[in-house]
């Protein structure tokens, strides 16, 4: 995720060079509107990440105690 940020910042470079690049289609609106996309899916992501994280810490305490629980 850090090196699509990293050349998406690259490319907010490139874009503000309007002569040569905005024959191409390379516009530094359009740049910063996914710059910001990413910026959201990096939080997400790391969201997710903790979340699997305290999930894959807590399955192996769930199991023995289902376990425990359904055998009479």
């Amino acid at each position: 995720m850090e090196i699509i940020s990293f050349r998406l910042a690259e490319l907010r470079g490139l874009a503000r060079w309007r002569s040569r690049f905005q024959i191409i289609g390379l516009d530094e609106k359009l740049i910063d509107g996914v710059t910001e996309s990413i910026g959201m899916l990096v939080v997400q992501v790391e969201r997710f990440s903790r979340v699997a994280a305290t999930v894959v810490y807590l399955v192996p305490f769930y199991f023995p105690f289902v376990y425990s629980s359904t055998s009479v």
